[in-house]
């Protein structure tokens, strides 16, 4: 079981750190007390920063932490055994944000040394800038058809956007530049659930390696069937700034993944286009996918064209008297139709590159509801009609009652092999005939 040590800090004490543990009895090795320790040598300013949040994590891996940490100290040279050590704890610790970020900053403090300094126009720190050269790979990006310089521009016209909040449709107005939340719960800066190499996206997406997913926390909409509630309804996450966001965007390239996929971005996209900035800059290069709920802002997509490389959008509902009671908003139909029509307009269809993975273009999703609740007829006949006959879909049978949706009797069931069956024949009639 997890032990957490509240109000853990670190300060500074000449070259090296004190690691302090107010009023806790700490057991090492099955005995002693220690309620704090001091560690004495050099140690980069990147690992200073993260002992607080690696305190946050004291569980069986405390240990492997503190001597890592002394390691380093006492050493001076190489990190390369704390690095084994990290190795040894991500397994005990799968997936998690920090420890993951850690690794990512340590590598590339292993052969840059760090030292604090003036904060550079992205705002990050010089250590930051340090891991942005340590990526650099020299050559065109060819998925990414703006510079790094475009992205700045697009991220500030977005910040602007962003502080009184006009980034959704909802337009909630919250001052989020200034420490308010919006409707979606979130703030300044973005906010990260999870991430890692998935292979349970569309085949399109997952190839051999997997898609890059990045699951921001909050949502700008109220689902109250959402299959991500912990993330989109409770803001499970971590925060983090634009220099650490790009490390996690390097992370997945360097895994080897074959996109990077943000889920649920429209709310955090000025956080997102400031950290892609950073990322470009040191090289990154994957196609981008936009996957979101569909209720996204005309506007804010046309600052974004040039940026996504797939577009991925749901298409909810064929009717807003659903969409109002099941996602409270009363206007999501004409906003997501304006939506994919931007986005169709900006990548066209569905085109793919090397083991049939995509590359470009549009693809859409429609989670299939009991009783017809999503209107997926509208919907197909939409998708048929006013963008194209080529249009990949994915219509998902996935449903099943979770969040509030078991208070609805309604949706208190999963769908029928019949309702699924019947969703496809809508698309099939339509004239759809690509399914992903």
């Amino acid at each position: 079981m997890r032990r957490h040590l509240p109000h853990a800090r670190t300060v500074c004490v000449g070259n090296g750190i004190r690691v302090l543990l107010p009023g806790v009895a700490w057991l090492r090795a099955g005995s002693g007390d220690t309620s704090d320790f001091s560690i004495k040598g050099t140690l980069p300013e990147s690992l200073v920063r993260f002992v607080d949040c690696l305190l946050d994590l004291v569980d069986d891996s405390i240990d492997l932490i503190i001597e890592g940490v002394e390691f380093i100290a006492q050493s001076g040279k190489s990190l390369h055994k704390w690095l084994e050590l990290l190795d040894e704890i991500l397994l005990r610790n799968e997936g998690h944000v920090l420890l993951l970020l850690l690794l990512c900053v340590l590598r590339a403090d292993s052969t840059h040394d760090v030292q604090e300094g003036n904060r550079p126009r992205s705002g990050i720190e010089e250590a930051d800038q340090a891991r942005v050269q340590s990526r650099r790979i020299g050559g065109d990006v060819d998925a990414m058809q703006r510079s790094a310089g475009d992205l700045r521009h697009v991220a500030d016209a977005l910040r602007d956007l962003a502080s009184p909040c006009q980034l959704c449709p909802r337009a909630c107005g919250a001052e989020r530049l200034n420490g308010e939340l919006g409707a979606c719960g979130i703030g300044e800066r973005a906010r990260v659930a999870n991430f890692g190499a998935h292979f349970g996206e569309e085949r399109l997406l997952v190839g051999r390696h997997g898609s890059g997913t990045v699951f921001f926390s909050g949502c700008n909409l109220g689902c109250v069937f959402c299959q991500n509630w912990t993330i989109s309804h409770h803001r499970t996450g971590t925060e983090l700034d634009a220099g650490a966001l790009a490390e996690v965007f390097w992370q997945l390239q360097e895994a080897g993944c074959h996109n990077l996929n943000l889920v649920t971005p429209t709310h955090q996209v000025h956080a997102i286009v400031e950290a892609l900035a950073i990322a470009v800059e040191g090289g990154f290069g994957l196609p981008i996918v936009w996957n979101s709920g569909g209720y996204d802002s005309v506007e804010v997509l046309r600052l974004l064209d040039g940026i996504i490389d797939i577009y991925m959008p749901d298409a909810k509902y064929g009717g807003d008297a659903a969409a109002a009671r099941l996602s409270g908003v009363p206007d999501y139909v004409a906003r997501s139709q304006a939506a994919i029509r931007e986005m169709y307009r900006q990548v066209g269809n569905l085109a793919l590159g090397d083991e049939s993975v995509a590359r470009h273009g549009l693809l859409v999703r429609h989670l299939v509801l009991p009783r017809g609740l999503a209107g997926t007829e509208t919907v197909m006949r939409f998708l048929a009609d006013a963008i194209s006959r080529d249009t990949y879909v994915n219509v998902m049978d996935q449903y099943y009652p979770c969040c509030q949706a078991d208070q609805i009797p309604e949706l208190a069931r999963t769908i029928t092999a019949d309702e699924f069956r019947e969703a496809i024949e809508f698309a099939r009639v339509a004239g759809l005939s690509r399914f992903a």
